[in-house]
């Protein structure tokens, strides 16, 4: 028997889904038009059971995944097969639909990755048909990923999602060879990421002061910048937020992270006003970050970016503490592999060297 059940979020209700199980696995199928008609949800579940008990009897007689949308009168949600060769925007789609089928793909952000990427090639080409696109556009596309003035990391992310569509339409049969090869960006790998105390104030001298209260708070708490917001309901915030209670005489900030992890993190008390002000203004994420990029190029320091603040909270504790335990949890990792990878720097490792030679003799 499938599943029927509310979609809400933070207490908000959305329109139903059900959870069919096919010989594929588990498959989530939305409902349009059911928020407030259960006898309509009731009845589509009727006909995924259906659907679902013939799948279960002749697993390998059709195509269960597309019977099931049909079925439920969401075909359209389904790739168009009858187009021999897809155009670039529907090549897109249906690699992504493969992608989240088999779980390959399971993040919002990764799927936009892809959808920019498809984006960025329509602007350059067209949304031509994937086997019209020739080794002519090459240098089209390499010419526009420097114009946008884009890092290198961004433009690797871009070429390397648009190779594996054009792979993936090589195997669908679509084309018959990749018509270029579009070379990766060779980056070295950021090794100083420890903003020092320092350097820190050196860097927000420089920085206004309604953005440099968001940017003292993330480096003194090691939230990341999608938890400073205190309101759920700021899209540009992913969701993520934290607020703040008193507890045994010190300041509680409950943060809710990543895949809802929560923690509890203190405050110091020298940090209250900083953070009020934090609160009292409400700005774009993005926004606090290019003023603290920014600020760090005046600073002289352009190898830095916002998150190195949150990386710096995790190498200023490694400073002060060897719990890494503690740490990892402050963080709110869920290994310590992730950890070590925050307090990897080399003057840092210098200075616990340092350190340690002095305590022996």
């Amino acid at each position: 028997m499938s599943t029927l059940k509310d979609n809400t979020t933070r207490g908000q209700r959305y329109n139903k889904y059900l959870i069919v199980r096919l010989p594929i696995g588990n498959v989530r199928v939305s409902l349009p038009d059911t928020k407030n008609d259960r006898a309509l949800a009731k009845r589509l579940q009727s006909k995924a059971n259906i659907i679902e008990k013939k799948a279960k009897e002749f697993p390998n007689e059709r195509d269960w995944f597309a019977e099931l949308y049909i079925a439920l009168g969401q075909e359209h949600k389904l790739p168009n097969y009858n187009v021999k060769v897809p155009t670039i925007k529907q090549a897109f789609e249906e690699h992504l639909i493969y992608k989240k089928l088999y779980k390959i793909v399971k993040k919002d952000k990764t799927i936009s990755t892809y959808n920019y990427s498809c984006d960025f090639l329509m602007s350059v080409v067209g949304n031509i048909p994937v086997d019209k696109i020739s080794a002519l556009h090459k240098p089209m596309i390499e010419r526009m990923v420097r114009k946008y003035g884009w890092a290198d990391n961004t433009i690797n992310m871009r070429t390397r999602n648009i190779m594996v569509i054009l792979r993936w339409s090589k195997e669908q049969g679509y084309i018959d060879r990749l018509p270029f090869k579009l070379e990766q960006i060779n980056v070295p790998k950021k090794t100083k990421i420890w903003i020092q105390p320092e350097v820190f104030r050196e860097i927000i001298a420089h920085m206004p002061k309604e953005y440099r209260c968001w940017v003292i708070i993330a480096y003194h708490t090691g939230l990341r910048l999608c938890e400073l917001g205190i309101y759920p309901d700021d899209k540009q915030f992913g969701g993520l937020f934290h607020t703040l209670h008193r507890v045994d005489n010190t300041w509680q900030l409950d943060v809710r992270g990543k895949n809802g992890k929560r923690c509890k993190i203190a405050l110091p008390d020298w940090l209250k006003d900083t953070y009020d002000l934090m609160v009292s203004q409400r700005y774009h994420p993005c926004t606090i970050s290019k003023h603290f990029k920014k600020a760090c190029r005046k600073a002289g320091y352009p190898h830095h970016y916002f998150h190195n603040t949150r990386k710096s909270f995790g190498s200023n504790l490694v400073q002060a503490n060897e719990d890494m335990y503690l740490i990892s949890e402050l963080l709110r990792h869920n290994d310590l592999k992730t950890t070590s990878t925050y307090v990897k720097d080399a003057d840092l490792g210098w200075g616990k060297q340092v350190e340690y030679v002095n305590k022996q003799s």
